[in-house]
C-alpha cells in the first residue's frame, strides 16, 4: 500500500463482515484488561522510549476456550518511523496469528483501547462458538 503508514511494507489488513440485522455478534461479555495483557497471543517488551517491542507467541488456545486476544501497538506510526524492523516484525506476527486464527473459525468480536499511558498497546478480541462448531462437525 502506497500511504504514509504502509508504504515499503506488508499489509496487514483482514475483510470485516459485518451482519447488522443479525441480533446475536458474537461477542462474549465484558473482557477485562488484567486477562488481556495475560493472554495475549502476542506477548511484549517495551523500549527505552516506551514502544512495545514482541517477545514471544503464545499458542493458539485449544478448542475449550471461547476467547482469544492479539495485541497491537498503540503507535505503530511511530514505532514505523524510529524502527522499520520492530514494525515489521509486528505486521509479521500479527498476519501469522490471524491467518492461523481465522483458519480455524475464530472471529474479531471487539476491539479494546486503553487509556493507560505506561500501557503501549491495544487489543482486539476474538470470539469462537465452540459448542455450534463442535455440532455441526458431529452431523
Amino acid at each position: 500500500m502506497d500511504d504514509l503508514l504502509n508504504n515499503g511494507m506488508p499489509s496487514d489488513r483482514f475483510l470485516v463482515e459485518w451482519h447488522i440485522q443479525q441480533e446475536d455478534t458474537g461477542k462474549i461479555g465484558e473482557v477485562g484488561m488484567s486477562f488481556l495483557l495475560e493472554n495475549s497471543l502476542i506477548q511484549w517488551d517495551t523500549n527505552k522510549e516506551g514502544h512495545p517491542i514482541p517477545s514471544s507467541v503464545l499458542p493458539i488456545p485449544e478448542q475449550a476456550y471461547e476467547i482469544a486476544c492479539v495485541a497491537i501497538p498503540k503507535d505503530f506510526r511511530t514505532i514505523r518511523e524510529t524502527k522499520m524492523e520492530t514494525a515489521i516484525e509486528w505486521r509479521m506476527k500479527t498476519r501469522e496469528i490471524f491467518t492461523q486464527l481465522f483458519k480455524q473459525g475464530w472471529k474479531v468480536t471487539d476491539f479494546k483501547k486503553n487509556s493507560m499511558k505506561e500501557l503501549p498497546v491495544q487489543f482486539y478480541v476474538l470470539s469462537k462458538n465452540v459448542l455450534k462448531e463442535s455440532l455441526l462437525h458431529e452431523i
